[in-house]
């Protein structure tokens, strides 16, 4: 606290230091579920790693680790740290140790969301269809949510479900006409406006890599550009929650559906800015020719022109 009598909360989700100098043995890590790992010392007492190049977790690895444990109910999982909860995984009940979060950006450093990780994406019970968006913050689950093969050394990172996998994910790239969530290498097809709709896939809001692209991407071909849960008189949630993918563009020629439907790209400094890129792919206005343009609509559609392909 500014006055000295407190100090707000650690963030924890590094590899913990040792005491005495580095001798090893003497200081466990503290137990927190969902820090990154790669091996299982450094998840603490009661957790596992679950490391990106294993299969368990959720089908798959999750990008630089997750410290978990399987369980079966809530106590399980507060008992070894108390900011989180047992969420089932298969139809008997048996379920993982997640880390929990509030929608919405966070109001403070202290809050650390989803400890801080860009791999990690919190899936509000809005997102997930159980409760409506109210517009305040709600509980929600740090699930991982790879953004590009990158957070998943010699695998493929499968956007639609966030984990890393062996096989790689097929179906249309970002951008390209779907009719069908299906359809899509991220098995998200959005759809907006009279008969528009473009391939998109899962990603975390506010966060300069995903989508295909990571850190060591020359060129982004796509950003999270909007953030997935929108209400139509209650705003948007925010920083670190799930979002959906956009095409991103110099020139309309770049857009996936140009030629075939003369999309245009939107070009605004807010895209220079958010993903270092002049602009977006967005469909043409009604009677516009499709031409190269910066006046398209908003590629991240209104609340309620938004909807999922079957």
């Amino acid at each position: 606290m500014p006055d000295g009598s407190g100090y707000g909360e650690c963030d924890c989700s590094s590899r913990p230091r040792e005491a005495n100098g580095g001798s090893s043995g003497e200081m466990g890590p503290t137990a927190y579920i969902g820090r990154a790992c790669t091996e299982t010392a450094q998840c603490g007492p009661g957790l596992t790693c679950f490391t990106s190049d294993s299969n368990d977790f959720l089908g798959g690895g999750p990008a630089l680790g997750y410290c978990s444990t399987p369980c079966t109910a809530d106590s399980l999982c507060t008992s070894i740290d108390p900011q989180s909860a047992c969420v089932a995984t298969t139809q008997t009940g048996n379920g993982l140790c997640l880390r929990t979060c509030l929608s919405l950006s966070p109001r403070s450093v202290a809050e650390n969301k989803c400890l801080g990780r860009r791999e990690l994406g919190c899936q509000s019970e809005a997102y997930r269809g159980i409760t409506p968006f109210s517009g305040a913050r709600q509980p929600g689950w740090c699930f991982p949510q790879c953004g590009s093969d990158e957070d998943c050394p010699g695998r493929f990172c499968d956007l639609a479900r966030g984990i890393c996998t062996d096989t790689a994910p097929t179906g249309l790239p970002i951008g390209a006409r779907c009719e069908q969530n299906g359809d899509c290498v991220g098995k998200t097809c959005i759809g907006f406006g009279p008969d528009e709709r473009f391939c998109s896939a899962p990603c975390v809001f506010g966060g300069q890599v995903g989508c295909g692209f990571g850190v060591g991407a020359s060129t982004r071909g796509a950003a999270c550009i909007s953030p997935r849960v929108l209400g139509t008189l209650v705003g948007a949630e925010g920083s670190g929650d799930m979002g959906f993918c956009g095409e991103l563009c110099a020139t309309a020629a770049e857009c996936e559906q140009s030629a075939t439907r003369g999309w245009i790209c939107d070009v605004s400094d807010n895209a220079q800015e958010s993903f270092n890129r002049p602009g977006v792919c967005d469909a043409p206005e009604p009677g516009d020719a499709g031409a190269d343009a910066g006046d398209g609509g908003d590629a991240a559609v209104d609340a309620s022109g938004v909807s999922d392909g079957g």
